[in-house]
């Protein structure tokens, strides 16, 4: 937050918010049982404001905007298997409630607008010419205080990505829309300043 700074008033709840996320050892199976490398990434930059408008009962939400990226590729590349390419806008408000002493309870939700939607639609490579996307995320788990400003976390993650797609022109493809669900979680160590 901005008071680590030196920032007072409401500058001191402003906080720059960067997230990135890469996966390990990820593989697409392709309907001969092969399985190939693929990479997933994510990037978010942005801004929160943190509140506690129910401080007597230890409640913090942080609204976040941030800028946001997603890439998925497979290699060697599969035929009529669009790499991803997302870019677009996150709204986001989290949610923590402490608990006792040194347990935090957590949870977030997010809203994305894919502005872009490459590999899918749209672009030159496209394999639909047009369309529109956005994503819907939940998360929830716990932050538990370990020593002094140290803590551990553990959250688990569920996110879904929908498309609204044009109909190609040359008839070679036939869907109006697409889906794409993950869910899985994370665990880390966080270091309050």
């Amino acid at each position: 937050p901005g008071a680590a700074f030196g920032a007072a008033g409401a500058a001191a709840r402003a906080a720059l918010v960067v997230r990135y996320a890469r996966s390990i050892g990820l593989t697409t199976s392709t309907d001969a049982g092969e399985q190939r490398p693929t990479d997933l990434s994510s990037l978010s930059v942005g801004a929160s404001w943190r509140t506690a408008p129910f401080s007597a009962a230890g409640v913090v939400v942080t609204p976040s905007l941030a800028y946001r990226s997603e890439r998925l590729a497979v290699r060697p590349a599969l035929p009529g298997l669009a790499d991803q390419a997302l870019t677009g806008v996150e709204v986001r408000v989290g949610f923590a409630l402490r608990a006792t002493g040194g347990l935090t309870l957590l949870a977030a939700a997010a809203y994305v607008h894919w502005m872009e939607a490459g590999g899918l639609v749209g672009d030159s490579d496209a394999l639909f010419p047009a369309g529109s996307a956005y994503g819907l995320e939940a998360e929830a788990g716990l932050d538990l205080r370990v020593a002094g400003p140290v803590s551990l976390r553990v959250v688990g993650e569920y996110g879904t990505t929908r498309y609204a797609l044009d109909p190609d022109p040359a008839g070679l493809r036939s869907a109006d829309g697409a889906r794409d669900t993950a869910l899985g979680g994370r665990v880390g160590v966080r270091i309050a300043l």
